[in-house]
């Protein structure tokens, strides 16, 4: 008996792999037609919008810069994915707007022997210390405060953004403005 129950087992187990094997063949050919076929671009497009209409966006995305305009009031960047899901080329080139008041930071990494000594400093002062809520671990990075014209093509970068009224939050959206965007080199 428990030799034919064993034989289901693994009879089930070669059906699944031969199923997700095929599906995922499927997968790949009918996902190579999409950019082919303009009623699968128009499906795929409708799927993001359902995908994204009722999600609880962040206010950030985050990407490459590909342009700074002339008058450096807004950035073309590139945002290969957003929530985990890749996007679609026609949906990646993001127009970002710089308000007055918006924010720009360098993040850099602090050199590894800064870091090591702020980190036993914590560590020995954390020893010390009976009642440690409002003591904070260092941070492995520095940060400070640039202008837009220290902006660079390529540069990695987080831009965070507000709706106000009347914006949108659907990160399909072609253009938003930015409250806040940190440099990454």
């Amino acid at each position: 008996m428990d030799q034919i129950i064993q034989s289901n087992k693994i009879k089930n187990i070669l059906i699944y792999i031969v199923i997700a094997a095929v599906a995922l063949a499927m997968g790949y050919y009918f996902g190579s037609i999409v950019g082919k076929n303009k009623i699968a671009q128009e499906s795929c497009q409708t799927m993001l919008k359902e995908v994204f209409s009722g999600v609880d966006f962040a206010n950030n995305l985050s990407g490459n810069i590909l342009e700074i305009s002339s008058d450096q009031k807004s950035l073309i960047i590139d945002v290969p994915r957003v929530l985990s899901v890749n996007l679609p080329k026609e949906y990646r080139q993001k127009k970002v707007l710089l308000s007055d008041n918006a924010k720009i930071f360098l993040i850099e990494k602090k050199e590894l022997a800064v870091f090591d000594k702020e980190m036993k400093e914590f560590l020995e002062k954390q020893k010390s210390i009976k009642n440690i809520s409002g003591l904070f671990p260092p941070v492995p990075s520095t940060e400070k405060e640039i202008k837009v014209g220290d902006l660079k093509i390529g540069d990695s970068v987080n831009v965070s953004f507000s709706f106000g009224p009347g914006a949108s939050a659907n990160p399909l959206d072609a253009q938003f403005t930015a409250v806040r965007i940190n440099i990454y080199r």
